[in-house]
């Protein structure tokens, strides 16, 4: 962490970075980031519950979040046992809504880092949200792939 503090505190490891979008200094520029980043989360976590919510009140099944390895029925099988190969690609993960609702949380928690690194000049806020950012990024990789 000192080798960090004492990079980031010098003048010259950061010449040509000096502010953002040329209107705003390199602080607000950051506040600006973790305001509209944390918006666009809680706007998805929105979206998740609506529709839930709508899934629930139109479908006489039970939600599919949660529910994720329930098996209701058998498998179709063919006269000798074996089952019946579909077309139908079947995925690696099955993204739940609750997924959906840990990885916004955890874009609200990078956005409150940044935010409150930003305000209070906190050097470890700050490598904490290039850490979980990271993280966050490598998984969203990992997890899209198919």
């Amino acid at each position: 962490m000192s080798y960090i503090s004492k990079r980031l505190a010098s003048q010259d490891s950061i010449n040509g970075l000096n502010s953002f979008c040329y209107f705003f200094d390199l602080k607000t520029g950051c506040k600006l980031i973790a305001v509209f980043d944390a918006l666009i989360a809680l706007l998805q976590l929105y979206r998740i519950n609506v529709a839930e919510t709508v899934e629930m009140a139109t479908s006489p099944e039970p939600p599919s979040s949660g529910y994720a390895f329930l098996v209701t029925r058998e498998p179709e099988v063919d006269m000798f046992g074996s089952p019946v190969e579909t077309n139908r690609p079947q995925p690696v993960h099955n993204m739940t809504s609750y997924w959906l609702r840990v990885l916004c949380s955890v874009t609200v928690l990078k956005s409150i880092l940044l935010f409150a690194g930003t305000q209070w000049d906190h050097i470890s806020l700050l490598v904490a949200w290039i850490l979980l950012t990271a993280f966050m990024g490598s998984f969203s990789f990992f997890f899209n792939l198919r």
